[in-house]
């Protein structure tokens, strides 16, 4: 789905960059750190947690007819390393992330603006749809035949994001920019699938922020 929908939009951008004389590409990628505060409820009990992730950025922003007006794609892919939870107030202590190969990959684009404080330093920023994919695997007990089962859990989730930075040129076309995403998700569907038993639904109740500062280098590109 996210692979889709990433080429579309990049197809989408290249027809619509031919459509003008003079593109100008800001690409860069880098590391990131994530944060994410998540609060949730199934019936009663309200599940509160904070995770942990480090990952790879990669940021694309356009700029048409050297216009301050365009479009940016952002797209992460995070690998979560810890995680603290609390259940009905309970606070647990910190520990590894209970799944096996845990990943998380996101896609946000929308509209974009830049201000260039000189020939060297400039602010870019955008605001879009948040789209995002959580897997990963991990032992638990049925509650339909009470046995242990390896389940695949599958998570989707919809919400906002913004993007803002700060891009150092320091050489010609290569620039360095340090950033900050920021995500508001309020919306998750998660599948759980062992072969044997399968749950899928809708959470309840669903909130999680995420906060993503990130290192990026870059080259920006004409066309």
């Amino acid at each position: 789905m996210h692979k889709k929908l990433s080429f579309l939009l990049i197809l989408f951008l290249f027809i619509l960059s031919g459509l003008y004389a003079d593109t100008e590409l800001w690409l860069s990628a880098g590391f990131e750190f994530g944060n994410y505060l998540l609060a949730s409820s199934e019936v009663t009990d309200m599940e509160k947690s904070h995770t942990r992730a480090l990952g790879l950025d990669i940021s694309s922003y356009f700029f048409w007819n050297d216009d301050d007006l365009g479009l940016f794609i952002n797209t992460s892919v995070q690998f979560p390393q810890k995680q603290i939870k609390t259940i009905e107030g309970i606070i647990t202590p910190e520990n590894p992330v209970l799944f096996d190969l845990p990943l998380q990959i996101a896609l946000v684009f929308g509209p974009a603006f830049r201000f260039r404080f000189n020939d060297i330093l400039s602010m870019r920023g955008g605001i879009g749809l948040n789209l995002s994919r959580s897997s990963g695997r991990f032992n638990g007990t049925s509650t339909d035949s009470g046995l242990n089962e390896d389940f695949e859990a599958v998570s989707y989730n919809l919400g906002m994001a913004i993007d803002t930075g700060l891009k150092f040129d320091i050489y010609k076309f290569l620039y360095v920019e340090v950033g900050n995403l920021f995500s508001f998700d309020f919306s998750d569907h998660t599948t759980l699938d062992s072969g044997v038993t399968v749950y899928s639904d809708w959470t309840e109740s669903f909130l999680m922020i995420g906060i993503k500062p990130y290192l990026n280098i870059g080259m920006t590109l004409d066309f």
